[in-house]
This record gives C-alpha cells, structure tokens and sequence, in this order.
C-alpha cells in the first residue's frame, strides 16, 4: 500500500512538471509568436533575401545644340565564383584564356582562381567586346556583373562646368552635382530568396524592380563658343606665365551662360591625376614630374583647388573694372552737372591718405564725365562716389549683386565680401570706387556689368537651358528671370556710349575689333597677399560687350598674377577680349 501511494506521488510530481514544461513551452512559443514574431520574421525574411541595388543610366549632358558633353557607358566587371576545387589543367587552362583577353599577368590570374575565398575579383571595368570574347570561352564559375561609369567625351573640356561623379556615379562637383537630381535617375532592386551562403535558391521567388534612367539636361553653353575661350583662355595662360586665366562669356538680354573656361583645368575621367604644376602651370610636365606632384603629401589639397571652378568661387579684388559700377550709379542718381569737368593732378587730395591717380607720373588734367570713365581715373571715380555719398553708392553695389550669391544653378559658388555701410569711412568709400578693399566673384562681375548694358536690368545668370527625359519631351525650361531694376534705360544707354568710348578712345584700345562695335572696361588690381597688398601680384582683366548699340554677347577675361613684362588689364586681358569677341561674333552672325 505504501508503495502504490509513492508510485501515485512519483506519477502526480512527474505529472505537475510535466504541465509545468508544456506551460514553459507554449508560454515561449506565445512570446515568440505574439510579441516577437513580427521582428523575428523581418529577421528571417533579411536572412534569407538578397536585395541587390541596381544602379540606373545616369542622363546625359548636352551643349544648347544638343551635342554630347557628358554620357555613360557600360562596363562590367569580371569575377570567379568558386564552386569546386579546379584541376591543376583546368586552372592553367583558365588563367591563360582570362589574362589573354583581360591583358592581365597570367600568374596573376592562376593566384585568383587558387584562392580560398568562395569569390574572388578578376578585373573591373572591362568592355563589351572582352566580355564578349570571354563568353565564347566556357570559363565555368565566370561571374560578369554589369555596371556603368561616367564618361566624357572631351577629356578636360568645360570641365569646371560639368564637374564629376564619384565612384557609386554620384555628382560631386559642376552640373554633375547641381543637376544630380535630374541626372541621377531612380535606383532599381533585385531581391533573391538565399541560402546561408547568399546562394540562390533554385525555387526562390526573385522579384526584379527596374531601374528609371536619369533624364537628359541641355545646358546653355554653346560648345563652340566654349572652344573659342577654352583656347584663347590657354594661350593667354602660356603667354602671360599665369597663375590662372577665367573667361566667362554671358547672353546679357537673358542671364544665360554662353562659355565658362577656366585654365589651368583637369580631365575628370581621370579626376584624381594632377597634370600641371600649381605655381607654374604653364610649364609643360615631363610624366616624372607628374608622378612626383600626384605622390605628394598634399595632393588631397590640390585636387579641391584644381576641382573648384574660378569663374564662380574665385573672389578677388575687381580693381578699376568696377568703376563701371560707380559711374552708373553716379548718372542714375544725376549728382553731375550738365557740361561738368573734373581736373585730374595725380593725386587724390579730398581724403586723407597717401591715395593717387594711377597715371600720377602723367596726370589726366581737365577731363569731362566720359573721358574720366575712358581715361580710368581714380580722381574722378573719388569725386562721384563722394557725391553719392557712402549710403547711395553702397545702396547701388548691393543692388547689382555684390555681397550675395547670384543663385546660378552650379555648386560651390561664393558670394565675395562688402564692407557694411557704416564701417566705411571717406578713404574706404574712395577706393572701393575704384575696385579695392571689396571682393567679388566674376560670375557676380559679369552679371552686374549685363545690367548695366542690357537696360538697367539684373537677370539671375544659369547654365542650364532645359531638362528633357527619354522622349525628348521637356521636363524643365529655363525661363529669364529679372532680380531687380537697377538702373533705367536711359544710364545704360549712356553707359554703353562710355564703354564704346574707352575702346575708340581710352584706355580699351587694344580690345578694338574692326567690324564690331565693342565697348569695355580695363581693370588692374594689386592683390592682398598676406594681409598686405604684394608687389608683384596683380590681376589684369576686361570686361566687354558687343555690339554696343544691341548687345549680344557680355565677356570677363581675368589673368591672375601674370609674370610677363606687363600685368594691366588694357595691355593683357584686351587683346585676348578682342580675338574672342571676333571669333564668337563671327560664328554668331554667320
């Protein structure tokens, strides 16, 4: 009896832990399902799915005539899947079939295919016509993965506008960057149901999203017009022994970007090579040379100067170039006389300071308004911006642009440095009339000097004319935009007189082109290096337009720190003004 009533105990303690264990288990098996089961099927699901990106055709970059800047093309790259363990025959015979078409070492090759790892990278990058050679060859275990790279079919042209990409086909600099949206498309997805081992299963669902191609952007820039101030931008860069030539070219009547060159430049197929020396780079480079620049310590340094495009990042002093600014600010405001004249003795004497005509060796004497602005003198450019006064004049420079983004569509671009009206006094107030102790950009320079000749009206300058996808049909068009009315009609009229006026009479001669009517302004600045203005250090420049009675195109060639036997603007950057203004005129008009 005492033992059946044990049996009974052994049997209801077995029973209790038994209950006990099945309650454990469903209460776990409750947890997972109820609580966790949804992060632990999102688990599973991430286990055993392979999502691979497909990276879309990025669009392509046409000039205003619709020809090829920027496309793509396709590449592939090539690996081995190892399956099984090759034969030492097979392995040879494999080797000498890849490094044949891929160009590569054949014990090379033999190393890649002998390796441990389940997959190895054979060669990227490689073309259609390989692959294709390589299909014919049975090579089991080949892996070719498509994928495509940017590419641009001009090298280093109009590189500062077009920028580059990086290497997951990003913009990362110029329309590449500004544009990415447009040109980046959308991206596709594979998803593959897996093993472990990330192979598919042979009855896994695989669902493909295609990718959308990016869509085409049409720029402003003419490339013809571009090949005009690319060369001319280079000759003047040799010529000269500059630091740097900028040449921007502009539609005045619209705002639109007809040339931006800027040399020294770089080819961004090949974005990581530094091809020039950056204190000389007119010296041409033996490849010894190159390879000791592109092994240096500060190379990183180099590249983000060589990438940055001057022509809307580069701020300087503007010099007597901006003269035109305060002449039409002092005409619009009507603070001269009819028939007034003004007498140049060389030497400023309304203010305090050691401040002088540039021709103070050979004074300008009695000149009137016109002749003031042809002759460049300071003397006069310091009386008209003492009868503005400081607020009217600052009034005026803001107006035009200065001291803020113009808003092009480009990346990267600065908005130059203006003093605040109330830190300036009389000797400030005079020599920012005459372009110093103030910084801008050229693309702002260029833009203020079209309002001046284009009617009074200041136009938001871009490169881009039109975004067009697949069927050509136009997703984007640019439209003329006008920020501000600055001056009337009537000042730019007269303006346009005293630009006409210094090339027929003044100090633009030398951008005379016979045939057209070109005005313009010379400009000489001594730049400020080291927190004092540099002997030996200028920038030479002109800015020009033509024809004066309908302007049709607006130029600013700028030659940092030339080191040939003369650096003023009239005697550098003129003549370089007059052979573009003749070939884009005559190409223009033919």
């Amino acid at each position: 009896m005492q033992a059946i009533k044990g049996i009974k105990m052994r049997v209801f303690i077995m029973s209790i832990m038994f209950l006990l264990l099945i309650l454990a288990i469903v209460t776990r098996l409750g947890y997972l399902q109820l609580i966790k089961g949804e992060s632990l099927k999102v688990m599973a699901t991430t286990q055993l799915t392979k999502d691979i990106k497909i990276v879309p055709k990025r669009g392509i970059i046409y000039d205003r005539n619709k020809k090829i800047l920027a496309t793509t093309k396709r590449f592939y790259d090539i690996g081995y899947s190892k399956t099984d363990n090759l034969k030492e025959d097979k392995i040879q015979e494999y080797a000498k079939k890849l490094s044949s078409i891929l160009k590569l070492e054949e014990e090379d090759v033999i190393n890649m295919l002998k390796t441990d790892k389940r997959w190895v990278s054979i060669k990227k990058w490689v073309e259609k016509k390989q692959v294709d050679l390589l299909a014919k060859e049975n090579i089991r275990g080949l892996t070719v993965d498509e994928k495509y790279k940017r590419f641009y079919p001009g090298n280093n042209f109009a590189a500062c506008i077009l920028g580059n990409t990086n290497g997951d086909n990003y913009g990362e600099y110029g329309i590449e960057r500004s544009a990415q949206d447009y040109l980046g498309g959308i991206s596709g997805r594979s998803i593959k149901i897996t093993d472990r081992r990330g192979n598919q299963l042979p009855y896994g669902d695989t669902k493909l999203f295609d990718p959308q191609e990016g869509e085409n952007v049409v720029l402003t820039i003419d490339e013809r017009i571009q090949h005009i101030a690319e060369k001319a931008a280079m000759e003047a860069l040799v010529t000269n022994k500059a630091k740097k030539v900028s040449i921007t070219i502009m539609d005045p009547n619209n705002g639109k970007v007809l040339a931006m060159a800027n040399k020294p430049d770089y080819n961004p197929n090949n974005k990581r090579e530094i091809a020039y020396d950056m204190d000389k780079p007119w010296v041409k480079l033996s490849q010894e040379r190159i390879s000791q620049i592109n092994n240096a310590e500060n190379k990183v340094q180099s590249l983000y100067k060589m990438w940055k495009n001057y022509s809307i990042s580069g701020i300087h002093e503007p010099g007597s170039v901006f003269k035109l600014i305060t002449w039409a600010s002092a005409i619009e405001e009507n603070v001269v006389e009819k028939g007034e004249t003004f007498v140049c003795d060389g030497f400023i004497k309304q203010v305090k300071g050691n401040i002088k005509c540039w021709r103070y060796y050979d004074p300008h004497g009695v000149q009137t308004l016109m002749e003031g602005f042809a002759n460049s003198c300071n003397e006069v450019s310091t009386v008209l911006a003492l009868k503005l006064k400081k607020e009217r004049l600052c009034k005026y420079i803001s107006a035009f642009g200065f001291g803020k983004k113009t808003n092009i569509d480009l990346p990267g671009e600065e908005k130059g440095l203006i003093q605040g009206v109330k830190g300036i006094n009389d000797v400030e107030l005079t020599t920012m009339s005459f372009g110093q102790g103030l910084s801008v950009t050229p693309i702002q320079m260029l833009n203020a000097f079209c309002a001046v000749v284009n009617g009074g009206n200041l136009m938001k300058p871009a490169v881009i004319e039109r975004v067009e996808n697949s069927d050509e049909e136009a997703t984007y068009t640019f439209k003329p935009e006008v920020v501000k009315k600055v001056i009337s009609k009537e000042t730019s009229d007269k303006m346009r007189e005293f630009l006409r006026y210094t090339v027929e009479e003044g100090t633009g001669k030398k951008a005379y082109v016979q045939g057209y009517d070109v005005g313009g302004k010379t400009g000489t600045a001594q730049k400020f290096v080291n927190g004092k203005y540099g002997n030996g250090y200028y920038i030479g420049s002109f800015i020009g337009v033509a024809p004066t009675e309908n302007p049709q195109i607006a130029i600013l060639v700028i030659i940092d720190e030339p080191q040939a036997d003369d650096y003023h603007g009239g005697t550098i950057a003129a003549p370089v003004t007059a052979n573009v203004i003749e070939k884009v005129m005559n190409y223009l008009n033919k």
